[in-house]
């Protein structure tokens, strides 16, 4: 069959498109709505599981990653979004969007596993005794944060600075 045999039956199209869609889900066409992979998405809020999640991201997972609030209740087709309903990381009846991102991850570090615990502890230990007597003191000083800073992109990167401690402390152990 020749060239003009497709264009007259409308194959040449058929088979245009069935290449096109491919590529699209091969990934090889850039249809203008790329995600950037260093951009981290999430909705206003501070609170232990955010802060903890996104600091996570920018010291163990992406060395690279910047961090934007968007509107709560929107979903955004930027970036990777984190601690928002539809998201792939994000606190269920069983994982907080910390753990979500450190199975996803598979980080084994031991002293990861101690801040995981506390941030779970935090988040979804509500009606129980405290399994880590850590939890009460982060959440007061994200809560202070909060309080002080507002709730702004730089106020989430301060609060990295006590997970930094955090992990420092449990690393001497």
């Amino acid at each position: 069959m020749g060239l003009s045999a497709y264009v007259q039956t409308g194959k040449i199209v058929r088979v245009t498109f069935k290449i096109v869609l491919l590529l699209l889900v091969l990934g090889l066409v850039n249809t203008g709505h790329a995600r950037d992979s260093h951009l981290y998405i999430t909705w206003p809020g501070l609170e232990a599981d955010k802060c903890a999640s996104a600091w996570l991201i920018a010291r163990f997972v992406d060395q690279k990653a910047t961090f934007r609030f968007v509107e709560r209740g929107s979903v955004s087709k930027e970036g990777v979004s984190f601690d928002t309903p539809q998201s792939e990381f994000r606190t269920t009846h069983r994982s907080t969007t910390f753990g979500a991102i450190y199975w996803k991850y598979e980080l084994s570090d031991t002293t990861l596993s101690k801040v995981r615990r506390i941030i779970w502890d935090i988040e979804l230990n509500k009606w129980e005794a405290p399994l880590t007597p850590e939890g009460k003191g982060i959440e007061a000083l994200i809560n202070g944060l909060r309080r002080k800073e507002g709730e702004t992109i730089e106020a989430l990167k301060k609060s990295f600075v006590l997970f930094d401690w955090l992990y420092a402390h449990f690393q001497e152990e």
